[in-house]
C-alpha cells in the first residue's frame, strides 16, 4: 500500500480516533525506549576489553489481523517497537477481505512512528524476523485460494534467524 494512502487513511479519521492512535504509539513508544538495552564498553583487570552492541535487524516482517476482527493495535505493538530497536526494512502484511483494507489498520500504517516499507508483494525482499502471529496464521493453511502463497511469498524469512525454517517457503 503505498505510503499516501495510508497517510489519506490517517488524514481522514475522525479528530477522537486519531488523536486515541496517535496517544497510543507515543506511549507505545515510550515504554519501548525505556526498555532498549544499553551498549556497554569495558575493560576487566586483566586488561581484556569486553562489551556488547545492540542493534536492529536489517528487516522484519508483521502480520496484522485484518479480516474478521482488525486490530490496528497490531500494527503500533509490532512496529513500533521495531523501529525503536532499530529494524531498517519493516514491512506488513494483512487480510484484505473483498479486496480491502481494513482503514483503520490502513490509518495505524500511516503513523509516523509506525511507517512500513511499502514493498509490492511479488518483489518483496526476505526479511530476517517475522512476528508469530504471522507464521502460525499463514502456516495454517486456513485458506486456500492462492491468497496464503501470495501473503507467505511476502513473509518469507531467512532460517535461524529469530524464527523457525518450517515458516519459510
Amino acid at each position: 500500500m503505498p505510503r499516501a494512502e495510508r497517510r489519506a487513511a490517517l488524514d481522514g479519521l475522525p479528530a477522537e480516533l486519531r488523536t486515541a492512535l496517535e496517544h497510543a504509539a507515543d506511549r507505545i513508544r515510550a515504554y519501548h525506549l525505556k526498555q532498549k538495552p544499553a551498549d556497554s564498553d569495558s575493560i576487566d583487570a586483566a586488561g581484556v576489553r569486553l562489551g556488547a552492541r545492540w542493534r536492529g535487524v536489517d528487516a522484519a516482517g508483521v502480520y496484522v489481523p485484518g479480516g474478521r476482527a482488525a486490530y490496528p493495535s497490531s500494527v503500533l505493538m509490532n512496529a513500533i517497537p521495531a523501529r525503536v530497536a532499530g529494524v531498517d526494512r519493516l514491512t506488513m502484511v494483512t487480510p484484505t477481505p473483498r479486496g480491502e483494507t481494513n482503514p483503520l489498520v490502513l490509518a495505524a500504517a500511516g503513523l509516523p512512528s509506525a511507517v512500513l516499507n511499502a514493498t509490492p508483494p511479488m518483489t518483496a525482499q526476505p526479511d530476517d524476523l517475522l512476528d508469530a502471529a504471522a507464521c502460525a496464521a499463514i502456516a495454517s493453511g486456513r485458506r486456500h485460494n492462492g491468497r496464503s502463497r501470495r501473503a507467505l511469498a511476502v513473509c518469507r524469512s531467512r532460517p535461524g534467524v529469530g524464527m523457525p525454517a518450517a515458516c519459510t517457503p
